[in-house]
């Protein structure tokens, strides 16, 4: 991926244009799954199948599963990108995205630290502490890095996130 821009204004949307309609529908119905699961175990996993929302070995909850955690769980011998594939920058759209939001829920935020972290979103670092992978098999991406924020731009009805993308 060749895209290393850092202004806002001129990052390019990932390309999904070649991904079969069929395609498109089944990645966004699984991003979408996961947000429930999220929304669902926000006050706690007792609402869950516990092996889908963070129990840990121990019995312990440990909040939402990361993404590389919930997509290993649901597709347990696909291959997934390696952290050493060149990475771009690029606008994505965020139904596309599987994260974990355990720090950026907008209850959890005053006005002032919701209004930075908006700015952050905008601006020319948002990128910066970024790291999907893109999944073009199942027309999604994975939050390895920058997770917090997707299920908070869900709420927020923010259409895209700049992200580093595989």
């Amino acid at each position: 991926m060749e895209s290393e821009h850092n202004d806002p204004s001129i990052i390019p949307l990932l390309d999904l244009s070649a991904i079969p309609r069929e395609t498109l529908l089944l990645g966004k119905r699984l991003a979408d799954t996961k947000y429930q699961i999220d929304m669902l175990g926000k006050v706690g996993w007792g609402e869950l199948t516990a092996n889908l929302h963070g129990l840990e070995a121990s019995g312990e909850w440990n909040g939402p599963d990361d993404a590389l955690t919930f997509f290993s769980k649901v597709f347990p011998f696909a291959i997934l990108p390696s952290e050493t594939e060149p990475m771009g920058i690029y606008q994505v759209p965020t139904e596309r995205v599987i994260g974990r939001s355990w720090r950026w829920w907008p209850d959890h935020l005053s006005g002032t630290s919701e209004e930075k972290l908006r700015e952050h979103l905008n601006g020319p670092q948002a990128a910066a502490s970024t790291s999907y992978y893109f999944i073009s098999a199942l027309a999604v991406l994975l939050a390895v890095q920058g997770q917090s924020r997707v299920n908070y731009c869900r709420q927020r009805h923010i259409p895209t996130i700049t992200a580093r993308v595989t």
